[in-house]
């Protein structure tokens, strides 16, 4: 048996609830009866791990336990590239504060940058461009995603992360008191990015959001502070999915049937 980190504490019970066995680190497991068992690993700082396991006579058995650091709402998150992110409670949600900035999926593979309209356009896997094809609104903006990017299995978001679906925006929403005045409280304050009068904006919840810009299906760029888009995980229609856009003479948040083929920023729910 190994365990990572090393420090971590290990409980094993019997199916009667019975600890039979207690230690820290690497440990060869002799002369256990025959039957099932629980192994509870624990360690400071670290997600705790329970694990059931089935002992046999005359058997070997090599179990390998890495326990993933603990995260708290409102610690930093940090994605496969390095960047990392605010986080905020809403509700009985954590999100990400920040738009998404990766340029790899979660197992490492690379996302595309696709810079050319007509490339853009005739696209069926993922992809993401900064807006106008400009670095200067990388920190602050984040990347613009097609639908396949954040549809794809290899994952957008880091490990404990999700692209939200529906039912993750609509408890938000509900939360912030429906769609008609959810959008102020997830508006960043100000015209300093916000078109003016950036009506209703409080953020209220820490949502925090920017008017991101966006990308059309056909490889041209729009937006100038004055919407900001964000997916949806869904799988909808062959053509299409859906975004939520805030905008900046509305204290609205709006449900919005989309192409997949449209660059839109990109928020994070943690699991």
């Amino acid at each position: 048996f190994t365990v990572d980190p090393g420090s971590a504490t290990v409980r094993m019970q019997d199916d009667t609830g019975r600890i039979v066995k207690q230690w820290q680190g690497l440990s060869e497991l002799r002369r256990l009866k025959e039957g099932n068992y629980t192994l509870l690993v624990e360690a400071t700082g670290y997600q705790s791990v329970e694990r059931e396991i089935r002992i046999r006579s005359n058997a070997i058995l090599l179990i390998n336990v890495k326990l993933v650091e603990a995260f708290f709402c409102g610690d930093l998150v940090e994605d496969i590239n390095g960047s990392t992110y605010r986080t905020v409670q809403i509700g009985g949600q954590c999100w990400m504060a920040d738009n998404l900035r990766v340029s790899n999926y979660r197992d490492g593979s690379k996302i595309p940058n696709v810079r050319n309209s007509n490339e853009w356009q005739s696209l069926n896997s993922g992809a993401w461009a900064h807006f106008d094809n400009d670095t200067i609104y990388e920190f602050r903006y984040g990347k613009l995603y097609n639908w396949y990017a954040v549809y794809d299995a290899r994952g957008l978001c880091p490990a404990g992360w999700s692209v939200p679906n529906d039912t993750d925006w609509t408890e938000l929403t509900s939360y912030l008191g429906g769609l008609s005045v959810a959008g102020g409280k997830m508006k960043s304050t100000g015209t300093q990015h916000w078109r003016s009068p950036n009506i209703g904006a409080t953020n209220l919840s820490g949502f925090s959001g920017l008017p991101g810009r966006f990308r059309y299906s056909d490889g041209t760029f729009a937006g100038d502070g004055g919407f900001g888009f964000w997916w949806s995980s869904n799988k909808e229609l062959s053509r299409y999915a859906y975004s939520l856009r805030l905008d900046y003479d509305s204290e609205g948040l709006y449900w919005v049937d989309s192409s997949k083929l449209d660059g839109f920023s990109v928020r994070c729910i943690h699991n």
